[in-house]
């Protein structure tokens, strides 16, 4: 899917700081800060076509969730500020040359999760994909042929309020998601939950770290995703960060508790979510671990070449002996 038109997203807190962001990129959504539309925060367009080039994902507020727990409650402002998603049939729902299959899972408290299976024969890893925080899955058709193209078998899932789930997105519910959604990889792959790779880009970075915390995973991939949503804050708004609950989406408190091999990517040319704060997320992390930096990449810009053989690189130290 291409972008050419240039789209607003906002990111955080209640005065509404607008970055323009033009994203020429194909395929997939982007991710956008859109917090509590807040603050600020670059509303890209989900893709109205399909391409076999993958584009980076859309969240339209990246926002982390920290160690599960005290989160904020559902309705409230940051939620609503926080979720930017597209209800089916919105999307391209039928992609070509991509080998899929619809999957449901069950959330913990009954709620009907989507996703897209897209295995392949003999995977070189099992991956869990959580996306950003605006559009739905089927804007990241071209990511997922990427992927595939690497050998990897991935489930990505919609939050619940995206896509084809049922319900409505709040904190910390879609945590509850990706936990259920890995439960349900497992089943379909017959890979233990802890020889799943999680993988989340933006808002989608923050719930696989909570995830690789609470259970710890084969290894962890976040690509464009925050220290913490109070940082996205204070950088934007200072002057509006204390609407943000202390603790939400705390990444950099989350990251310390997890052990496992961490691939961490960010462009510095990011306006929505600063090098700085991808770079204080990665301190934060235990070693083994290396940071990709995306030379003169935006929020919503296409990975390069060279991330893509930095994570080929990646999952084949997976492999290797101890």
């Amino acid at each position: 899917m291409t972008f050419g038109r240039s789209k607003r997203l906002l990111f955080f807190a209640p005065a509404l700081m607008l970055c323009n962001n033009a994203c020429t990129g194909p395929d997939p959504p982007r991710d956008t800060g859109n917090f509590a539309k807040s603050v600020s925060a670059v509303r890209s367009p989900e893709p109205q076509n399909d391409s076999s080039t993958p584009t980076t994902d859309v969240a339209k507020l990246d926002q982390k969730p920290s160690a599960m727990t005290g989160q904020p409650k559902s309705g409230t402002l940051v939620n609503k500020l926080l979720f930017m998603p597209s209800k089916y049939p919105e999307g391209n729902w039928q992609p070509a040359n991509l080998d899929y299959e619809d999957v449901w899972i069950t959330s913990t408290d009954g709620t009907g999760i989507h996703g897209w299976y897209c295995p392949v024969d003999s995977p070189r890893a099992v991956v869990l994909y959580a996306h950003g925080n605006a559009g739905n899955l089927s804007g990241r058709a071209g990511t997922l042929r990427k992927l595939q193209s690497l050998g990897l078998s991935v489930l990505l899932f919609d939050y619940r309020g995206y896509g084809r789930s049922k319900g409505s997105p709040a904190l910390p519910a879609v945590l509850e998601d990706a936990a259920a959604a890995r439960t349900r990889l497992s089943e379909l792959s017959g890979v233990r939950e802890s020889e799943i790779v999680l993988l989340g880009r933006s808002l989608g970075g923050a719930v696989v770290i909570q995830l690789a915390a609470a259970t710890a995973p084969k290894a962890l991939i976040v690509q464009s995703s925050f220290s913490s949503l109070s940082d996205i804050a204070s950088h934007h708004y200072p002057w509006l960060a204390w609407m943000v609950p202390q603790g939400s989406l705390d990444s950099e408190a989350a990251i310390e508790q997890c052990r496992c091999p961490l691939l961490q990517s960010h462009g510095d040319s990011d306006s929505v979510i600063p090098l700085q704060l991808a770079e204080k997320l990665f301190r934060a992390a235990n070693q083994p671990k290396l940071f990709v930096t995306e030379s003169q990449a935006g929020h919503n810009d296409a990975l390069s070449d060279h991330y893509y053989q930095k994570l080929d690189e990646f999952i084949d130290s997976l492999a290797a002996p101890d």
